[in-house]
């Protein structure tokens, strides 16, 4: 069954790829999100506000500077994205990074699948 789903997978059109990228995406940022309002009801301070900038709240719960930057540049993208504008150069190399990352796990588990595939001798 997990072979036959990681098959359907690989062999998965780009439209049908970025929507599941799309809704992993929007699951993703949901979750950070909840996580973000739970870890900061923990620590709240009355001058504090949910509608700070993203980055200062990120960074007050505790996140690593590498990871708000990283967050942030995401989020501006999703931004870029939603009003039909491009991709900040910083988005579009994070995003390239990524691609190349899932491009690099599909050819590992490929050759992985190939391998167990084969017969025995």
């Amino acid at each position: 069954m997990l072979r036959k789903s990681l098959r359907d997978e690989l062999q998965a059109s780009d439209a049908e790829k970025a929507e599941a990228a799309l809704l992993d995406a929007i699951a993703t940022l949901d979750e950070i999100e909840r996580e973000l309002a739970a870890a900061e009801q923990r620590l709240w301070q009355p001058h504090w506000s949910k509608n700070d900038p993203l980055d200062k709240r990120l960074r007050r719960v505790g996140m690593a500077d590498a990871t708000v930057d990283m967050v942030v540049c995401l989020m501006s993208g999703w931004e870029a994205f939603n009003r039909g504008e491009p991709f900040s150069a910083a988005t579009n190399a994070l995003l390239d990074q990524h691609e190349q990352s899932v491009a690099s796990a599909d050819r590992q588990l490929a050759t992985i699948l190939e391998q167990r595939a084969a017969p025995d001798f």
